[in-house]
């Protein structure tokens, strides 16, 4: 059973998404050209692929999309 990034990309592919899943292998890949994982991409697409990027160079640019962490140090 697959877990993880691949499984998520397998459901990408799947869902019609096929581009998009071939720029998420290639920045999994280490790839970080955004002009050129974004270019066959359509704007939808290429948005989810930046926010990725932009994830991957900088966590904190993410901080608000991620869930809340259940069990603090209170």
């Amino acid at each position: 059973m697959k877990r993880g990034s691949d499984a998520l990309l397998d459901d990408t592919t799947e869902a019609g998404l096929g581009l998009l899943t071939a720029a998420l292998q290639r920045a999994q890949a280490g790839e970080r050209d955004r002009a050129a994982l974004c270019e066959p991409l359509g704007h939808m697409e290429a948005a989810i692929l930046s926010a990725i990027l932009d994830g991957l160079a900088d966590p904190a640019s993410i901080a608000d999309l991620r869930p809340p962490q259940c069990g603090g140090s209170d």
